[in-house]
């Protein structure tokens, strides 16, 4: 059984990038100090993903510790929008959307923190009240210089793209959320660090100590070149279905399947080490596959787990068809397919079931469906048991 201290020593290593201020940190642990541990999230869009739950994986090992997680919904930062990583500015949501997301994400964040001891706080309970004097005391600690240094500004005006003054202040707003809730530590991806040490300049403005930063790795995509996001739509939500959770891992290039391991499905080092040494031997699918297995389990369960795995093999590997193909009332003569493959939900848009045709993703009983349109005007028949399929996941029996 591992010792209070090795637990400590793996929650400041273990897929964690890097920890400010290191030795601060770990003796107030190692006293058993017990610990307010900020994590914050603008609720910007429904859904938290794999990239997400490396942090909270983190956070639940310092819950078992016994430390608090003081988890604030950024309700109102999240009008603004945290510019870190785009490179252009972020569409504004409005208060409706907000109160759908924060709810969503107070769903989601309970499959993995024991939600009962968190304290959840609404960063609106204080920065709706801010007077403007105390807006021009809380800028007054900061320069210009400090904020405009980020990358992603000088980026935006290099190609002569708007910095908002607005976006400028939205660091200075997250800092004083740690004031008001006296933050010890703040957990957060490191592309966050950035943002995180504002808080640890401002507290001692407050007559208080300096939080302690702990950033950690960060998850790539499932496009295996940018970090996991929403915008970028390549990533795999906590609540997403097994299936699709396998479907989407699959897709994940070779390169990023021992990051997977380690940062998604939480494996210890020893057995990522292991699997380094498989991938030379043995073919990289089945390895990814397993890990892909590994993180569905941590969600679904292991038999959810297994039973999506099977069918992705038995579909992508043994050329099979899936078992629960949907049935629509399709059978007749089409004289758009375009509308057709709309009607069928295997497009979201006739201009992209165009494309789908052009490019041969589309087909009928096995078939590209091309051959079968030249000539007639794009017109199509569908008889009662046909099976269309878009790709190499969307399937559709004609009834």
């Amino acid at each position: 059984m591992e010792t209070t201290n090795e637990r400590i020593d793996h929650l400041l290593s273990h897929n964690v990038d890097k920890v400010i201020d290191r030795d601060h940190l770990q003796d107030r642990l190692r006293r058993g100090e017990k610990l307010r541990i900020k994590f914050g999230v603008d609720p910007t869009a429904p859904d938290l993903h794999l990239g997400h739950a490396v942090v909270l994986r983190k956070l639940l090992e310092f819950q078992q510790l016994g430390h608090k997680i003081v988890f604030i919904i950024g309700d109102a930062t999240a009008r603004i929008g945290d510019p870190t990583g785009l490179s252009k500015v972020r569409t504004a949501l409005s208060k409706g959307e907000i109160r759908k997301h924060m709810q969503t994400y107070l769903d989601q964040v309970g499959e993995i923190l024991d939600v009962h001891k968190i304290e959840v706080r609404k960063n609106s309970e204080w920065i709706d009240q801010i007077t403007f004097q105390e807006t021009l005391l809380l800028l007054s600690k900061f320069t210009l210089s400090q904020i405009l240094e980020r990358g992603l500004f000088k980026e935006r005006q290099e190609k002569k793209e708007p910095v908002w003054l607005y976006e400028l202040l939205y660091p200075v707003l997250q800092a004083y959320d740690s004031v008001k809730v006296r933050a010890d530590i703040e957990v957060a991806g490191k592309e966050q660090l950035i943002n995180l040490n504002f808080g640890r300049d401002l507290q001692p403005h407050f007559k208080q100590d300096p939080q302690d930063l702990l950033g950690t790795s960060m998850l790539v995509g499932i496009d295996g070149k940018k970090k996991m996001s929403k915008s970028e739509g390549n990533f795999v939500g906590i609540t997403e279905s097994p299936k699709s959770m396998i479907g989407k891992l699959m897709t994940v290039p070779d390169t990023a399947i021992l990051d997977y391991a380690r940062l998604a499905a939480g494996w210890p080092e020893e057995k990522v080490k292991e699997l380094s040494r498989r991938l030379g031997k043995e073919n990289p699918r089945d390895i990814k596959l397993e890990v892909a297995q590994g993180v569905v389990r941590l969600y679904h369960g292991a038999e959810a787990a297994k039973r999506a795995a099977d069918e992705w093999l038995r579909v992508f590997h043994q050329k099979g068809l899936p078992s629960d193909i949907p049935e629509k009332q399709l059978a007749g003569t089409w004289e758009d397919v375009a509308e057709l493959l709309v009607k069928a939900g295997l497009a979201t848009s006739k201009s992209e079931s165009r494309r789908l045709v052009e490019f041969g993703g589309v087909r009928l009983n096995g078939h590209d469906i091309r051959p079968a349109l030249i000539g007639k005007e794009n017109i199509l028949t569908l008889d009662s048991g046909d099976l269309l399929q878009v790709g190499k996941r969307k399937f559709v029996r004609v009834g």
